[in-house]
């Protein structure tokens, strides 16, 4: 009876402290997940009377502002100087069309000048080309400067002893030419 009591003890215990673990993973992971994500944002498009939302997710972020894609191609900067909104934990970001290019002030943000948007959209797609070029370089390194290595390795190795053998031919061919020395002064020279 004693044994059955203390397995039923142990049981009870490791239920209670995997019930106790989860409820606590459960209550952290949804904590994190209750925080504001400026990684993702919703994009809301006014058509007519009617406003729409799409989901949107940050794609470059500089010191002038940042840059969200959403829909299938469409893209938006929104500038660092707007208040950051949100809505489900999502940054807020109005358009009054597809493909504008800046979004629209809050009530409270104050409209950029068209120098502020133009150093806007240098910076960004200035940054994203810096970006890109890294990538392109880093992705294919790895297999073209290995691949090169090779390449030049073989050339050098050919080259090598293609030299060598060319010498080696020269050096042959010296010793079996006649020399002045070696060649018969003797025979007789004809006059006419």
């Amino acid at each position: 009876m004693t044994v059955q009591i203390l397995l039923g003890l142990i049981i009870a215990f490791f239920t209670l402290a995997f019930v106790g673990a989860f409820a606590i993973g459960i209550y952290f992971l949804g904590k994190h997940s209750a925080k504001d994500n400026p990684q993702k944002g919703v994009v809301f498009i006014k058509t007519g009377n009617h406003i729409s939302g799409i989901k949107a997710k940050l794609i470059r972020k500089t010191s002038k502002g940042s840059s969200y894609l959403y829909g299938k191609n469409s893209a938006v900067i929104v500038p660092k100087k707007y208040h950051d909104i949100y809505f489900k934990n999502m940054r807020m970001i109005f358009v009054k069309h597809i493909n504008q290019l800046i979004s629209s002030p809050f009530d409270d943000d104050e409209p950029l000048i068209d120098s502020e948007k133009a150093d806007l959209i240098y910076d960004v797609v200035s940054s994203q080309i810096g970006y890109d070029a890294v990538k392109a370089v880093k992705g294919k390194s790895q297999f073209n400067i290995i691949l090169v290595a090779i390449i030049a390795f073989i050339i050098g190795v050919v080259v090598v002893i293609g030299f060598n053998s060319f010498q080696d031919t020269m050096r042959q061919k010296q010793v079996t030419q006649p020399t002045q020395s070696s060649i018969n002064t003797e025979m007789p020279i004809e006059v006419k």
